[in-house]
């Protein structure tokens, strides 16, 4: 049964229990057929009431455990699935904070609103993960000093010890630190058994988190809350960014904001062809005789002066055949 239903059956059982109460009093002991009239009816009210109430009591129990699904279940389900890559100081901290919400927002009328020894579950995980933080640290520091920050990678430890798949680590970069934890368990014994012992403790337990996570989200038709990219919208194609301009606009007034849109596009487009059309328009200017049989126009084009004042200068030029009307900037 899901949370939501177990928060509902606060005002379910009582609905039942009215139902059941007037069927027996109209059955058991007899009465007129007003007073049984009276009887359905209050039944009939009290149960329609404790249903509202009911319903009102599921979408309560969905929307906190929306908040904790988003605060709490999600950050400690990611950091059980991270496994042994969990492994840090940081993660310790998140299980620690999403274990505080859980114990003291993660009920709703006595139910909790998170699966049963989860607690218990996150305790055991923060405390897998800080101990195994300490030895992480201590491995790190003697291979530096045994390989250089330059060779060794801890990675390649934890492949070696399978708790990690070996993906692309070939032996040319497994075999140095495959000496490395030869020379450390006659080095330091207690370090070299130590660290895969803590390893294990970390991926168990983090695994053994996430499937509990997951399981309580499938019963409860739930999945993992995921941020929404604030960069996203700066990529999307122009013309979906123009419609969606345009949705918006429409939105609260369908008529005023529909024409305010459609006057900026249409104003656009005759700029655009009121332009075009100056551009190539001839203007005859100053006709006049260039050798015999021969007819030349002067053109007439508009130069910015190049001063403070933005003043245009109108410059006459003889050409021969069709002239422009343009702008020189």
């Amino acid at each position: 049964m899901s949370v939501s239903s177990k928060v509902a059956l606060y005002a379910t059982l009582p609905a039942l229990g009215i139902l059941l109460y007037g069927i027996a009093s109209i059955l058991i002991y007899p009465t007129t057929i007003e007073a049984r009239v009276s009887i359905l009816s209050s039944v009939a009210t009290g149960v329609t009431v404790l249903f509202l109430i009911s319903e009102r009591l599921r979408e309560s129990a969905h929307r906190k455990l929306d908040y904790l699904n988003k605060k709490a279940l999600t950050p400690a389900l990611d950091v059980g699935k991270g496994g042994i890559q969990s492994g840090y100081e940081g993660n310790a901290k998140t299980l620690s904070q999403c274990r505080d919400l859980l114990a003291h927002h993660g009920r709703f009328l006595r139910i909790k609103l998170y699966p049963k020894n989860l607690l218990n579950t996150i305790d055991t995980a923060k405390d897998a993960i800080l101990s195994y933080y300490k030895m992480y640290l201590k491995v790190t520091e003697m291979g530096y000093k045994a390989m250089g920050q330059a060779h060794f990678n801890v990675w390649a430890i934890l492949v070696i010890l399978g708790f990690m798949e070996q993906g692309n680590y070939n032996d040319e970069l497994l075999n140095p630190h495959r000496e490395f934890l030869t020379n450390l368990k006659e080095t330091e014994p207690k370090l070299a058994e130590g660290f895969p012992r803590e390893c294990k403790k970390v991926s168990e337990s983090t695994r053994a988190l996430a499937n509990q996570i997951e399981a309580f989200f499938l019963d409860n038709q739930l999945e993992g809350f995921r941020e929404s990219n604030p960069f996203e919208r700066g990529r999307l194609p122009i013309e979906r960014q123009i419609a969606g301009c345009c949705r918006s606009l429409r939105t609260t007034d369908p008529f005023s904001r529909r024409s305010s849109c459609c006057s900026i596009i249409l104003g656009l487009c005759i700029l655009f062809f009121v332009i075009k059309i100056a551009a190539l328009r001839l203007l005859p200017f100053g006709l006049f005789r260039d050798g015999p049989g021969r007819r030349q126009r002067r053109a007439v084009v508009w130069s910015l002066a190049r001063s403070r004042s933005p003043l245009w200068l109108r410059v006459s030029r003889p050409a021969s055949g069709s002239v422009f009307r343009c702008l020189v900037v």
